[in-house]
């Protein structure tokens, strides 16, 4: 694992000639120590584990912290192209089927690099604190993908691109990695509510397995880091009821979509990180209803749209590549991961998701 980690990062371009010569001038200085002294401040906790995959990967805490913020920084720079915005997320609630389907979508070079991380977190008495599944990305804290964790509460993120972006508040990937440790709904809206509030915006799909209420059970989170004083995070939460065929096939009766567009949020968005999420978005309205888990994995397994396709490989207008599939079957309480597309292929192993804990 450590050569991999070394190996992406000696090779992940945008870290050598933008990230860290613009964390050399005095603007981009002030900003990285500005990130880096709230993270100490509010969660220093993983602050540690950033260390911790420093010290055991060899690659400089300077850049490791960097992965952590490069969105922040991408969105500052405006240099949104090195921030390959990703990914797409398919809820479907219905009597027969539960199912949360998301192509995991980020620069090409991750591909060959992430993996999987099974971890507990054990506290200094020996109580067991955490204890969570994550699909992660090289020499990155786990929780920026897809997850689930010992109370069943399962969630994917897909990033979302606002055109500006506060400089003192969390970054997304220190603040996905804290919904880890979530195990009730209150948990989960205790921290993406927590001061001093987000930095880079992101949408949180999540599940809370074991909760008998369907209108919480899955939910998608649109969360937007906040230039007012007055307020720590613009949040907006939409729910996926169980499917009523006595009303209108509406998104959120039996099914929802999620890419890397606010959908219920008002504001500016970097108008070039949205042109996939408008392809894709577009793609799935000539799409059935989806009411299954073989119709979530046609469409996102998708290429028919060769410039902007859901299942995303390289192309000449669209850098983003999908480097995972997570298919979550919550009558089953399993999580299929697939590598290669998912329409056409076998999963690469399913793992069962905690009922009891």
């Amino acid at each position: 694992m450590k050569e991999h980690i070394q190996m992406f990062y000696a090779g992940f371009a945008p870290m050598h000639q933008k990230f860290l010569p613009f964390i050399k001038t005095e603007k981009g200085g002030r900003i990285f120590e500005g990130y880096l002294g709230v993270v100490r401040q509010e969660l220093p906790q993983y602050l540690e584990e950033i260390r911790g995959l420093s010290d055991g990967s060899g690659v400089p805490f300077e850049q490791i912290f960097l992965m952590h913020i490069r969105s922040e920084i991408s969105l500052i720079l405006r240099q949104g192209h090195y921030e390959t915005p990703a990914c797409t997320t398919v809820f479907v609630n219905r009597d027969d089927a539960e199912i949360v389907g998301h192509n995991e979508d980020n620069d090409p070079g991750m591909k060959a690099h992430s993996y999987i991380v099974a971890a507990e977190i054990v506290a200094d008495n020996g109580t067991l604190v955490e204890k969570f599944t994550a699909f992660t990305y090289p020499g990155t804290l786990p929780g920026n993908a897809f997850s689930f964790n010992r109370a069943g509460v399962v969630f994917t993120v897909n990033s979302e691109s606002p055109l500006t972006v506060p400089v003192d508040k969390i970054p997304r990937y220190i603040l996905n990695r804290a919904l880890l440790a979530a195990e009730c709904p209150e948990d989960f809206e205790r921290i993406i509510n927590m001061g001093p509030g987000l930095a880079q915006g992101c949408s949180i799909n999540v599940v809370f397995t074991r909760h008998p209420n369907d209108s919480i059970k899955m939910r998608n989170y649109e969360l937007l880091g906040s230039f007012d004083s007055t307020l720590h995070t613009v949040v907006d939460g939409s729910v996926t009821f169980r499917y009523d065929p006595d009303k209108p096939n509406n998104e959120g009766n039996g099914f929802m979509y999620h890419f890397n567009k606010y959908e219920r949020i008002r504001v500016k968005q970097n108008p070039e990180n949205i042109v996939s999420s408008i392809h894709r978005q577009n793609r799935a309205k000539q799409f059935p209803l989806p009411t299954s888990a073989s119709d979530v994995l046609a469409f996102l397994g998708d290429t028919a749209d060769t410039d902007y396709p859901v299942f995303r490989t390289p192309t000449e207008k669209d850098g983003g590549c999908t480097i995972a599939t997570a298919l979550f079957d919550l009558k089953a309480m399993t999580m299929a991961v697939y590598r290669d597309n998912p329409k056409t292929s076998a999963p690469l192993l399913t793992l069962p998701i905690p009922k009891l804990f």
